[in-house]
């Protein structure tokens, strides 16, 4: 389930659960020195919003929440609510409920808030994915996940939401208490983009094949350059390589 993975984050972070029910967790921060609290909700796409989240900031003015905790003074400075919803189509709700979304997570009023939909395919490929549902085999998960450059290189190619590392990023995204440190190289992406266009415009499908070889392949930064020169010179030299090289991988010549 979504809340037992966002509850672990939370935990390894060293947060612990102050009040829950089936709908709500009210989570703060147990160390000294940090004053968060965070009240995780779940819901489906079939709830309003908008009306949802009104309600929660009503209950939060008049202290409904959180209310156990004796220091209210920090509890109305250093709240968060995060909205777990369930949809059943993740393009189709972010078409539709996109401008709700914003107008809730850039509301400066009482609560920071985040929305953070997803569907239950990508839940279970991610519990498909770790050895158990605990907060160091779900942090370490993440971050094997996400600094995985060809995980990395298909997502931003193929821009599909529904991907084991797009639910990871929203992870990060949309869980305050994450970070990661992994920086993909943008000069490397700009080169490949521009070396699909130029294949996609004028190239043939011996070509494709080829930039699709190195593109699943974990090549360097120089040897996409390499290849990049290689499509400005002539047609007639980059079949003669093209050949080449797609020979040389049907006989198993190249390195793995």
């Amino acid at each position: 389930m979504i809340v037992d993975i966002v509850k672990n984050i939370f935990f390894h972070s060293n947060y612990t659960v102050l009040e829950e029910n089936q709908e709500r967790i009210e989570i703060y921060n147990t160390q000294p020195d940090k004053d968060d609290y965070f009240l995780i909700v779940s819901c489906t796409e079939d709830d309003n919003l908008v009306t949802l989240n009104a309600q929660i900031e009503s209950e939060f003015v008049e202290r409904n929440i959180f209310k156990n905790l004796k220091d209210k003074s920090a509890v109305m400075k250093n709240s968060s609510v995060i909205y777990l919803v369930e949809v059943s189509d993740y393009p189709a709700f972010l078409r539709t409920k996109e401008n709700d979304i914003y107008d809730i997570e850039e509301s400066p009023y009482y609560l920071k808030k985040y929305v953070f939909p997803y569907t239950k395919n990508q839940v279970q490929l991610f519990s498909d994915n770790i050895d158990e549902v605990s907060e160091a085999s779900v942090v370490l998960r993440m971050k094997e996940i996400i600094e995985d450059k060809k995980a990395y290189l298909s997502a931003f190619k193929q821009a599909n939401e529904e991907d084991l590392y797009s639910f990871v990023l929203k992870l990060y995204a949309k869980i305050p208490v994450t970070s990661y440190n992994f920086k993909p190289n943008q000069k490397l992406d700009e080169i490949i983009e521009e070396i699909e266009t130029k294949i996609s415009e004028k190239g043939t499908d011996l070509e494709k094949e080829l930039f699709k070889l190195f593109v699943e392949r974990d090549w360097s930064v120089d040897n996409i350059l390499n290849i990049q020169n290689d499509i400005l010179i002539s047609d007639d030299e980059i079949n003669y390589e093209a050949e080449n090289m797609l020979e040389r991988v049907k006989e198993g010549v190249l390195d793995e």
